[in-house]
């Protein structure tokens, strides 16, 4: 069974040591873990499930359903993907993008956007 944090981390095309850096969670541990030779903490497990924006279930293989993801469909799972190679500024200039398209698509009432949210 391939380690669910190593695919996570391949998505991200990131090196253990970026995963580290980013976690603070050393590289060898993060190696260790995804051949299997070490066991995450909880603290550390945490860390990376909210690092990768999924449920610690996800990331132990304790619930293997894509709704972890968030996935609703096969485009959010390929935009998640894109974002995932993106830096933090690149991110923000599409969550704006973003926000401009829903408002011109429903406009800025946050109400109309609850509505269509609901609808969906």
């Amino acid at each position: 069974m391939k380690s669910r944090l190593r695919q996570l981390r391949k998505i991200r095309m990131i090196t253990t040591r970026e995963l580290g850096e980013a976690t603070g969670i050393h590289h060898s541990t993060i190696t260790k873990c995804e051949r299997g030779d070490r066991a995450l903490t909880l603290e550390q497990a945490i860390k990376l499930a909210d690092y990768f924006r999924v449920t610690v279930d996800f990331l132990l293989y304790r619930d293997n359903n894509k709704n972890d993801l968030r996935f609703t469909n096969d485009l959010h799972e390929e935009i998640y993907n894109l974002c995932a190679l993106l830096k933090r500024k690149d991110l923000e200039v599409v969550k704006t993008l973003m926000h401009s398209l829903v408002k011109s698509e429903i406009g800025s009432d946050k109400t109309s956007l609850k509505n269509h949210a609901a609808e969906s």
